[in-house]
């Protein structure tokens, strides 16, 4: 849904993380959901693994109702 309040942004870009925002509207200092895909979070590492382990710290600091993200992106490569 549209509308729903974005938090944790700023925590998960200050652990190595790039957030990219895509479906996104700032109004009255608040970061909402607009609707498909929101956000592209690309975790930094000295390898995939570390990498990874970025990626999904950074997206345990956000948070917005009914959010939802892929759980498998890179695991083939790590776990062919």
């Amino acid at each position: 849904p549209k509308g729903m309040a974005i938090t944790g942004l700023e925590r998960a870009g200050a652990g190595g993380a790039v957030v990219f925002q895509a479906g996104t509207q700032f109004q009255a200092d608040l970061t909402l959901a607009q609707g498909g895909r929101v956000l592209g979070v690309t975790g930094l590492g000295a390898d995939l693994a570390a990498a990874l382990a970025t990626a999904y710290s950074a997206i345990a600091a956000i948070h917005f109702d009914h959010m939802y993200y892929r759980r498998d992106i890179g695991h083939r490569v790590l776990d062919p």
